[in-house]
C-alpha cells in the first residue's frame, strides 16, 4: 500500500514537472531592446485645444428614472 501511494506521489510530481516545462515553453522570450510608447501626445496642448477636442459632458437636467432622486442636479453637487 506505502508503495503505490509513493509511485502515484511520484507520477503526480512528473506530470506537475512536464506541465511547468510546456507552459513555460509557450511564454514568448524577452528581448533586451525596449520599446518606448508615448501614450499621452497632447501634453503641450493648451486648455482651449483639450476643450475642443474632449467637450465636457452634459448636465442632467430631468434625472427621471433613479432612485430617490428629486430635485437633483449635479452642479448644486461640486465642492461637496
Amino acid at each position: 500500500m506505502d508503495r503505490d501511494r509513493l509511485l502515484t506521489l511520484a507520477a503526480v510530481l512528473v506530470l506537475i514537472g512536464a506541465a511547468i516545462y510546456y507552459l513555460e515553453g509557450r511564454t514568448p522570450q524577452a528581448t533586451r531592446e525596449a520599446q518606448v510608447v508615448e501614450l499621452a501626445s497632447d501634453r503641450g496642448a493648451s486648455s482651449a485645444e483639450k476643450e475642443r477636442r474632449h467637450p465636457r459632458a452634459k448636465e442632467i437636467v430631468q434625472p427621471s428614472g433613479f432612485v430617490n432622486v428629486e430635485n437633483l442636479h449635479l452642479a448644486d453637487l461640486i465642492g461637496k
